[in-house]
């Protein structure tokens, strides 16, 4: 009796065991709320930072959301302002120390700015920047990472400029101010109109832009092209590339490129590229474009979805040869165990473009595929909008998003979790301790958006007077490059109460000298110990640009550029 009694108990703890396995790992933020869900990411102690904005059709106010590691709210901020100002946050990053880096563009009445914000540990704001251009109205940060220094890179979007400004890349320090920011003037005069989609950080603290624009061909028809370009940590361009023809025959006259990925051992790159075929205006197609780490095409690989018209926005490494991604599917042609395939009615027009795609509230899905394009496994997940993907560094992966206005009412924000074989993940019950680097409890309260430093215009930014920028001479320079440090350098530092520039006139002591080949890598330090002028010798470098930094303990205060050999 007592044997046939623990085969039951065993038995039934079997099946509960199995049942937790298979449940969907599924978050609702804001049910009865209209929201959006823009961006994900992991925080430093292992919950999850997620951001997005509610409510109608133009943002009321915004908020970020901090979870534990099984995706319950810890804390809440809100952003806004009484004066009708307010902001989209579209990317979310977080450095070692804690602090949290909010990128989008605020609003207001009649513009759209390119907008970051900086919070400590514990949410409280510590400055904001904004990049005003008074031509342009409708402008925005579309793409944020943290350099290995913890200086963040962004993209920003200028619609209404010259359209050789539609892209720009921008570098601040942690203190907010400007590195550079350089509006990239293409090389290949047939493209023009570009959008960047994706940043990706490249070995030697390279960054690569993915993005697409209009391509005029021979027979001057117009044609979507996948748009790359990598440059060095300075801004400065080191390739260029644009898929300007059919590629490999594998079809689609036109190709946009969306993300771009890295593989483990920093020798590949692969992007994926969304194929409308316009000659037939009947298919979208994700493929998987394979290149060396110098941009060199190394081959192209058809993602063969079990369903027509997909395209994939995100995609992340599951392993040295595996790929998680989410796909979005306009149109699907089977029903099985493993998901729900939706068919759109025969008198349905067939949409090809993303707009449509969203617009037609379609079904998204999680894939896991090899590098070589191959599904390994595929399920739908939701039916709304394209998911933002991460991989934790747990080795699980996460999807957020929200669902479409014509499925939802009052659309909601939606995250999932699930393991690297795309299995719906586990409830993790071992214990944590959450924002630890925060000295007191994190309280749900809204952070004002003013008191911002702004930055005018789409050239390099601020225009600094001559006793702060340092000097060399000759340039180009075939012997001796002479170098004259500025009189003094300026410290900046802010809150919500006042604004305060210092000038440090002492930082000759302790200042230094760095000389940086166009590959990122330095090739030459000195200590000036308070000489104020210092000649260079340039015969020991080849032929050809460097940037030349100058540093006060140890960080980079100024950059500029000089020649060797008068090219």
């Amino acid at each position: 009796m007592k044997q046939n009694l623990l085969f039951i108990l065993l038995s039934f703890l079997s099946l509960i065991s199995i049942g937790q396995t298979t449940q969907k790992w599924e978050k609702v933020f804001f049910k009865d709320i209209d929201a959006s869900a823009d961006d994900v990411i992991e925080a430093y102690d292992g919950g999850y930072l997620i951001t997005g904005w509610y409510t109608g059709s133009f943002p009321k106010y915004c908020w970020i959301i901090k979870t534990d590691i099984n995706g319950n709210m810890l804390w809440q901020k809100d952003f806004m302002n009484e004066n009708e100002k307010t902001f989209v946050i579209l990317r979310i990053q977080q450095d070692c120390k804690g602090n949290i880096y909010l990128a989008g563009s605020r609003h207001d009445t009649n513009t759209k700015d390119p907008y970051i914000m900086k919070l400590n540990p514990c949410g409280e704001k510590l400055w904001c920047r904004v990049f005003h251009n008074p031509d342009n109205h409708a402008d925005f940060i579309s793409e944020l990472k943290l350099l290995p220094d913890g200086d963040p890179v962004m993209t920003i979007r200028y619609h209404n400029g010259p359209m050789d400004q539609r892209i720009t890349l921008a570098r601040l320090n942690a203190e907010g101010n400007l590195e550079y920011k350089v509006s990239f003037g293409k090389k290949n005069d047939r493209i023009f109109n570009e959008d960047d989609t994706n940043i990706a950080l490249l070995p030697n603290n390279q960054i690569l832009v993915t993005g697409y624009g209009s391509y005029r061909g021979d027979e001057g028809r117009r044609k979507k092209k996948a748009y790359y370009i990598c440059t060095n940590e300075d801004g400065e361009i080191l390739w260029e590339k644009v898929l300007n023809k059919d590629i490999f025959g594998i079809g689609g006259s036109s190709h946009e490129g969306y993300c771009s990925i890295v593989s483990k051992d920093q020798k590949h790159i692969y992007s994926s590229l969304r194929r409308p075929f316009y000659e037939n205006n009947s298919e979208v197609r994700t493929s998987l474009l394979k290149m060396d780490i110098n941009g060199e095409t190394i081959d192209i690989y058809d993602v063969n979805s079990g369903y027509e018209f997909s395209f994939m926005e995100n995609m992340v490494f599951a392993s040295d040869s595996t790929i998680i991604g989410s796909l979005i599917y306009a149109r699907a042609i089977e029903q099985d165990d493993a998901m729900v395939r939706y068919q759109k009615p025969e008198s349905s027009k067939i949409k090809t473009t993303i707009k449509d795609i969203r617009e037609d509230g379609n079904p998204e899905g999680a894939a896991l595929f090899d590098t070589l394009g191959q599904i390994k496994k595929e399920m739908t997940i939701h039916n709304g909008y394209s998911s933002r993907v991460i991989r934790t560094s747990d080795n699980h992966f996460l999807f957020f998003t929200f669902s479409h206005p014509t499925i939802e009412e009052n659309p909601s924000a939606y995250l999932y979790k699930f393991d690297s074989d795309l299995n719906w993940a586990k409830v993790d019950n071992c214990p944590m301790e959450y924002d630890n680097l925060c000295d007191h409890p994190i309280k749900h309260d809204t952070v004002k958006l003013d008191n911002c430093g702004i930055f005018v215009g789409i050239e390099e930014d601020p225009q600094r007077s001559e006793t702060t920028q340092f000097k060399v001479y000759p340039n180009p320079t075939t012997d001796i490059l002479n170098i004259q440090l500025p009189e003094y350098i300026q410290n900046k530092s802010e809150n919500d109460l006042y604004n305060i520039t210092h000038q440090n006139y002492d930082y000759k002591q302790n200042a230094s000298i760095q000389v940086v080949s166009i590959q990122g890598k330095v090739i030459y330090h000195q200590n000036l110990n308070a000489i104020p002028n210092y000649k260079l010798s340039t015969s020991q470098f080849k032929q050809g640009m460097y940037l030349l930094r100058l540093l006060y303990n140890g960080k980079t205060m100024q950059t500029t550029k000089f020649v060797v050999g008068g090219i």
